[in-house]
């Protein structure tokens, strides 16, 4: 370990109760938006984007819909210009999960998974077709989502996604995908250090310029050995460390309110309400829909 920390040259401090490690070199890299949209899905494709998948991370078994998985869904395949054969992969691929992950009796183990919770029924092309999903999606979480940019949920989680992981195979997050500039692999440094619940882990690159955000790699504990791991980064509003602690706090409220075996929307938007970003509020003031 001392090797690996030397040779990335890290520097390690504990501020407010976190373990930050600063990554001399790099940033964070993010995947590219996807191309144009060229095909829009079939209620048989909006049928089982709602459905319920049921999987675990670390032994704990979770249930949510098809869409929110990043890249089992394989929801970029009708946002992007695929050929015919490519498209019809993704449509086997998508269909394949749905078959491993349908049955709540024997949920599907998971080493890790990126989820990406958004307004589901509101993509930029095609909005008709999307919409018809949000009526059949069947947790209260996911349709207060569905066509409301603005929804609580929505500001109070991480912009984009979040993953969630099983603590004992973290060697999933090696590679260029986690850290720009050459570091690339995280994974030694996750599976080093203590993972706890409810308080998240910082990796943290050195800002590309002065004056720029730091980004950073959050992982947090949530229960057994679920963890979660996404990214945030310093700004105006929030410091990185208050961002980490609060997007922990509602990454946890969902996965423990809204994923379990019978969800809890009650207490859910509760502490939904109790973790919104800076500046948070509703697409209209005075909104009476609004819950916080």
């Amino acid at each position: 370990m001392r090797t690996l920390l030397s040779s990335l040259r890290v520097g390690l401090a504990l501020l407010g109760g976190f373990a930050i490690l600063v990554l001399a070199a790099g940033g964070l890299l993010r995947w590219a938006s996807s191309g144009p949209d060229n095909r829009p899905p079939t209620p048989t494709d909006v049928a089982l984007l709602a459905s319920d998948m049921h999987v675990s991370f670390g032994g704990v078994s979770l249930t949510l819909p098809l869409v929110a998985f990043r890249e089992r869904s394989e929801r970029t395949a009708f946002l992007s210009d695929h050929s015919e054969e490519e498209f019809g992969r993704r449509a086997a691929r998508r269909v394949a999960f749905a078959d491993s992950a349908g049955n709540p009796a024997t949920p599907l183990p998971l080493e890790n998974a990126a989820i990406w919770i958004e307004a589901f029924g509101l993509e930029d092309v095609d909005g008709a077709a999307w919409r018809l999903i949000c009526d059949q999606l069947a947790r209260h979480w996911s349709r207060s989502v569905c066509a409301d940019p603005f929804a609580p949920l929505l500001q109070s989680l991480p912009r984009g996604w979040f993953t969630l992981a099983d603590a004992r195979h973290l060697d999933a997050f090696a590679g260029t995908h986690i850290f720009a500039g050459g570091l690339g692999n995280a994974a030694p440094l996750l599976q080093s250090m203590p993972l706890i619940q409810g308080e998240p882990l910082l990796l943290c690159g050195v800002p590309h310029k002065p004056g720029a955000p730091r980004p950073c790699l959050a992982a947090l504990r949530i229960a057994g050995d679920l963890v979660a791991v996404w990214f945030v980064q310093d700004g105006p509003a929030e410091p990185v460390l208050a961002q980490a602690r609060r997007e922990g706090q509602a990454i946890t409220a969902l996965v423990t309110h809204g994923f379990g075996a019978v969800e809890d929307y009650p207490a859910l938007i509760a502490a939904t309400c109790a973790t919104l970003r800076p500046g948070a509020k509703p697409l209209r003031p005075g909104d009476g829909d609004w819950p916080c």
